[in-house]
């Protein structure tokens, strides 16, 4: 059940990007956050077109480029599109490196099958931000696919240990170091 917020949300974001005149950056943002809501509201073509627009507005829209890209990625959807929007988005920030670019670069690279080149934009991601519960279960997948089962476990075992995690991510990595892992 999604929160009634969002309807309201998306109505008012619809109302206000009728008032935004010339103005392309704004535009973008306005069509960002619809993206981002619809995707709350798992409604993934209305997200994806959100996304389209905003980038017609602003091609350099990092945040949209990441989102986008990692939405696609978490759907195993148009991962070439995926692919090449996280290159921008992280050719775009090369002197200022976010970890959560990185991660979805790394997220994108896992959900083609390209785990060395995954392992690598995951471990830049690691070396900005050691203690983000979502690089952790990312790098462990990416470690797992890569018969490096016991340094995957290291790090899902300590995604458990910080205290900032959600409740669904610490259940998932918990599955995960129950079962045999697999399917991951």
């Amino acid at each position: 059940m999604f929160d009634l917020q969002y309807p309201l949300a998306l109505q008012n974001l619809e109302e206000g990007l009728d008032l935004v005149i010339e103005n392309p950056n704004l535009k973008s943002e306005f069509y960002s956050l619809l993206g981002d809501v619809h995707h709350i509201l798992n409604n993934n073509k209305m997200s994806d077109e959100s996304y389209h627009l905003a980038l017609e507005h602003n091609k350099n829209n990092t945040f949209v480029l990441n989102n986008y890209s990692y939405y696609l990625a978490l759907r195993g959807e148009n991962l070439n599109l995926a692919l090449e929007m996280t290159i921008r988005c992280n050719d775009l920030t090369q002197d200022n490196p976010n970890p959560s670019f990185l991660d979805t670069y790394a997220w994108v690279l896992y959900k083609l099958e390209k785990y060395k080149l995954a392992r690598k934009q995951i471990e830049k991601a690691l070396e900005l931000n050691s203690k983000s519960g979502t690089l952790y279960d990312h790098y462990g997948d990416i470690l797992w696919k890569l018969n490096r089962k016991l340094q995957a476990r290291y790090f899902w075992k300590n995604v458990l240990k910080l205290e900032t995690i959600d409740e669904e991510l610490k259940e998932n990595v918990r599955q995960k170091l129950l079962k045999g892992n697999d399917k991951i």
